[in-house]
């Protein structure tokens, strides 16, 4: 699982950031890892070159002492990238700033002009969980929920093999949710199931868009929903996801068919949850 170095690069930037009172939240691959493969005893998938932090700050004075502190450390050396630093070990760790330092609201304007979109790292941070990644160490970490917010912005950020792979772990996500969770199914989509209205095979997909329902604030969850619903509409984007070419044509309309059932049962899950947090409140 953890590899010794990336376990005393989380330990040593879990300290400078808690001596600093800096709340932090993983997020990223790492989160990925540790919530879902690791979880289901999967090693096989890719691993991650850095590990990813979501860090509240205030401003800009703020974020450069955090930096400073890693660096003075010693554990840590600077990179040619403002919100990276890399460990002893050799480890990657980058830090992505949010909080008061968002201006406007949901954007972080770099020093350099460079713009980042931090939308969903408040409800990463409110919702995280905190683990113990070994020899006492403990991180608060996204919930599968906020890690596929995040990564539904993040898709709609990137292109190229980086926008791929934000896909395929939502898709990861959205596939496997279910596991673990059927008492949950059953005690909360009994209705629906004896309806006919959701199948069993698609509950864990429609329990996660729920579950984002849950955490995410009414402009967060909107802008989510935009992306979405672009993606569920935009054939190219989800027939990525089926293995054309390496299984007959039956076989082919099957997967492509369950694909475009779950991402649609995620954003109903989403789209009727939400609209019944809109209502309660």
């Amino acid at each position: 699982m953890i590899e010794q170095g990336e376990y005393e690069a989380l330990r040593d930037f879990v300290g400078v950031a808690e001596g600093r009172q800096v709340p932090f939240v993983l997020i990223g691959a790492g989160a990925r890892l540790l919530l879902i493969d690791w979880k289901d005893n999967v090693y096989d998938r890719r691993r991650t070159e850095d590990w990813d932090f979501g860090v509240q700050l205030a401003d800009w004075s703020a974020f450069g002492g955090l930096h400073a502190a890693l660096l003075g450390s010693g554990n840590f050396a600077a990179c040619n990238v403002m919100h990276r630093v890399k460990h002893h070990s050799g480890v990657t760790v980058d830090f992505v700033p949010f909080g008061d330092i968002e201006k406007p609201e949901g954007v972080v304007t770099w020093p350099d002009s460079a713009v980042m979109t931090v939308c969903g790292f408040p409800e990463a941070m409110r919702h995280a969980k905190r683990i113990d990644v070994g020899h006492g160490v403990s991180v608060p970490i996204v919930t599968v929920p906020g890690f596929v917010l995040l990564k539904l912005f993040s898709f709609s950020e990137r292109c190229g093999n980086d926008k791929a792979k934000d896909l395929q772990d939502i898709h990861y996500a959205v596939s496997c949710y279910g596991t673990g969770r059927e008492e949950r199914i059953f005690d909360e989509l009994s209705d629906m199931l004896a309806q006919g209205a959701l199948g069993f095979d698609r509950a864990g997909a429609y329990l996660l868009g729920k579950d984002v329902a849950g955490i995410a604030q009414a402009g967060t969850l909107s802008k989510a929903l935009g992306i979405l619903g672009g993606m569920c509409g935009d054939g190219v984007t989800l027939d990525s996801l089926v293995s054309c070419g390496t299984m007959g044509e039956g076989e082919e309309i099957a997967e492509r068919t369950n694909v475009y059932a779950l991402f649609a049962a995620f954003k109903n899950g989403i789209e009727e949850c939400g609209n019944l947090v809109a209502m309660a409140g």
